[in-house]
Parts: C-alpha cells; structure tokens; sequence
C-alpha cells in the first residue's frame, strides 16, 4: 500500500472524497429554509458553513435590519426543526456611512446587524410516532426496575437460618468438585505441551489471516478506484478555461440574472500525479431579483460541470434588486486524447461553414472568367 502508485491512487481519493462531502451541503435547501423563518425587513447577507469530519454542519449566518425583527429571527431560528441551537456572536449599530455601496440596502433608524452561529439540519425532526415508541420504552424499563426491587424482597424473606446450613453445604461440595477438576488439568497439563504449542500456532495463524483480510482483493480495488476517478474527472470536469467561462455565462443568462464581475484565481492540486489538477476559484458578483438568484445558485450546484460553491453574500432587499457574491470553485483536468473544447469545436464549425458558403458564392464567378 505504500508503494508510489499506490499512495497516488489513496491521495486523489482522499482528496474527491473531501470534495465530495463540500458538494453534498445543498446551498439551495438553506436559502429556502431561511425564507421559511426571516421576517419581513431582515435581511441575510452571509452564509458560511462549516463542515466536520464527521459530517456536522454549522453555518455563520449575518443579517441585517431592524433590531426587534432580527431579535424575532433570533426566536424563529431557535423553535425551527433546522437550526440547532442558535447563538448570537456579535451585534453591531449601522449607519449611512458605513453602508454606502453598490446595491447596499437602505439603512433604516435603528438597523442592526446580527452575526448569528447554528447548527444545520437539513433532516426532517424526528416524527411523533418514534417520541411515543420511546416514552413506552421508557415505561417498559421502569415496570422491569420495580420487578427486580419485589423478587429481591423475596429472596431476603427466604435467606433463613436452614436455607444458609443448606446452602453452605452445596457450596462445599461445589468446592471439592471444583479442585478435583483442577488436578484433573494439572495432569493432563503436563503431558499436553506439544498439544499447547500447536494451539499456540493455530492461534497466531488465524491472527495473521484476520489482519491479511483487508488486504485481500487490493489490486482490484486499486484498479476499481482508479478508474472511478478517471471516469468522474472525464464527465464532470472541465480541461479548457474558456469552458468554464462559457458555462458561468450561459446558466447567468439562463437564469436572467446580470453577471457583473468575476475575478479568477488559479492553483495546482496532486502536482506530479496521474490525478494533477488545476484549481480554478471564481470570486462572481451577479444582480438580479431574488428568486431567480436562488435558481442561478440552484443551477450551479446542479449543473454537469462541477462547481462546488463556498461563499454566498447577498445585499439589497428580497423585494427588489439583490446582489449577489458567490464564490465558486472547479477543477480543471489534463485533455484526453484529441478532445477539444465545446467553445473551439463551435468555432470550427462555424468557421468550416463561412469557408463553403465562400467557395460555393465564388465557384459560379470563376466558370464565367473561363
């Protein structure tokens, strides 16, 4: 396992299944449950989750408006199926001043922005059916705690003198049995002890067949996860930039949202491996109304091309202009064999098309000259 190749093929698995457990967070599915529990003139603008390892999600949530409707988020959040134990971390007065920029909301007097921390949910609470399968339980055990406490009221009323005399006598017995068994083993100890050294053997074979168990098959699997990822970086993953930027555009207008700005920043990820990659984050401003703003990111997130969203920040009123500032990520890939772009294949075909419709307008012109 900790030959070269291997380590490789472990490396990129670890590293698609720690994009993988990002991609599952469903941006959508917080953005409609915050609507469920946002009262009217409180806004949110940021949403920041965080994911544990073992799969808990937390989220960072900022919102901004009056005071007593953001104290009534508060209240909504904490009686919510949801969000787990909500928690104020910070409150902050705004003013004209400090909120002067595009798209910025109006402050109103009083406004106030929350910076909120909760537990997410995105499961269904536990149904009343289970609560009352539950209780009975809870009934059934202590029903068993009272029997206990009668039968051993009985057995004290029985523990008289005969019953002891009694009693120590089948206890002596006992005893007698129980050193004649033991000289019994002794003897038989002492002539066993090849028979003791090939149970010995016996045993730390049967170890050594457990702990080859995981090992068994590993090529296999090797060759099995290898070709997974090969198959999910073909289908899912961009290798040309002008892809990427094609697509971004396309689910904008798709969506008819305005994409204002984007800034792109570009690492590498497993350089020197089979499984090598280029990061590309996308910092992404977009206005638009709300609701086709929330199918834009719905869009994203459910698009054939990988895209892992890791920031949402809105400004502006639900009721009119939002702005939007999503920061995305996606990974390109090496080409395979003679693939080209969907943008270049485009533009071959539309330039294969001008050059015969040129050749089939001077055709007619050249027979003339004859």
């Amino acid at each position: 396992m900790h030959q070269p190749q291997n380590m490789a093929v472990l490396e990129r698995s670890q590293f698609l299944n720690a994009v993988f457990a990002w991609k599952s967070f469903s941006w959508t599915a917080v953005m409609m449950d915050l609507e469920k529990v946002l009262p009217a003139g409180v806004q949110v603008t940021s949403i920041e989750p965080q994911i544990s390892k073992e799969g808990d999600v937390n989220i960072r949530l900022r919102v901004s408006g009056d005071r007593e409707r953001a104290v009534q988020l508060v209240r909504n959040l904490e009686t919510s199926q949801r969000f787990l134990s909500p928690r104020l971390s910070s409150e902050q007065a705004q003013t004209q001043e400090a909120n002067r920029s595009v798209n910025a909301p109006v402050t109103m007097p009083g406004a106030v922005q929350f910076e909120i921390l909760s537990g997410y949910n995105p499961l269904p609470a536990k149904p009343m059916k289970e609560i009352s399968a539950t209780q009975d339980a809870d009934s059934t055990k202590v029903g068993k705690t009272v029997a206990a406490k009668e039968w051993a009221e009985k057995a004290r009323r029985l523990g008289t003198l005969r019953n002891l005399h009694i009693a120590g006598v089948v206890v002596l017995g006992l005893v007698n049995l129980y050193l004649l068994a033991h000289m019994a083993f002794a003897w038989r100890a002492a002539n066993s002890d090849n028979a003791a050294a090939l149970a010995d053997q016996t045993i730390a074979m049967e170890t050594a067949k457990i702990a080859r168990q995981p090992l068994v098959g590993l090529d296999e699997k090797l060759a099995q996860a290898t070709k997974d990822a090969d198959k999910f970086y073909k289908q899912r993953l961009p290798f040309a930039y002008s892809d990427v930027v094609g697509e971004l555009g396309a689910l904008a207008k798709k969506q008819g949202v305005k994409l204002i700005r984007v800034q792109y920043a570009y690492s590498p990820v497993l350089p020197g491996t089979v499984g090598e990659l280029t990061e590309a984050r996308m910092d992404a401003s977009l206005s638009g109304d709300y609701r086709p703003l929330v199918l834009f990111v719905n869009a994203l997130e459910r698009d054939k091309m990988f895209f892992l969203i890791t920031g949402v920040t809105l400004t502006g009123q639900q009721s009119g202009t939002v702005g939007l500032r999503v920061r995305v990520t996606t990974y390109l890939r090496s080409p395979v064999g003679t693939e080209t772009s969907e943008s270049a294949a485009e533009a071959d075909g539309d330039a294969a098309g001008a050059a015969a419709a040129d050749g089939s307008a001077q055709a007619p012109a050249a027979g003339g000259r004859r």
